[in-house]
């Protein structure tokens, strides 16, 4: 007898599709900037001027003028350092107001220098010059 027809094997179901690729999701609006840090050498140094008599120092050149004590006032040709300040990189470093009439109490306020302060000198500020006090 002759052989019955081959038949083709039945063919694959069809694959399901494939998911759409993933979409990323909406961009939402940048959240707002935060407010910037206050400037903590200003604060520092306006509450050292302010509790040791500024306005009566021998020299206070500068001190009070920015809001940066290691930036030049706009428009003035300043080199922008305030009287006895010293910074690197935007950092206040050294503090020298020796022989300066310096009078009164040291402000705590004087602690938020600590990261980057590394020489001060208030000496000579006694006696003829002016009386200082620590906190």
């Amino acid at each position: 007898p002759p052989s019955p027809p081959t038949v083709p094997p039945a063919a694959p179901p069809p694959s399901p599709r494939p998911p759409p690729p993933c979409r990323p999701p909406p961009m939402l609006p940048a959240p707002p900037s935060p407010p910037p840090p206050p400037n903590t050498a200003y604060a520092a140094l306006s509450a050292l001027y302010n509790a040791t008599n500024g306005d009566g120092w021998i020299s206070n050149s500068g001190w009070l003028s920015t809001r940066d004590p290691c930036l030049p006032p706009p428009d003035t040709g300043s080199n922008g350092i305030w009287y006895g300040i010293d910074c690197i990189s935007g950092e206040v470093t050294h503090l020298d107001l020796s022989a300066n009439k310096l009078s009164g109490t040291l402000p705590p306020q004087l602690a938020l220098l600590s990261h980057s302060l590394q020489f001060i000198d208030i000496s000579f500020n006694s006696g003829g010059y002016g009386h200082l006090h620590g906190t």
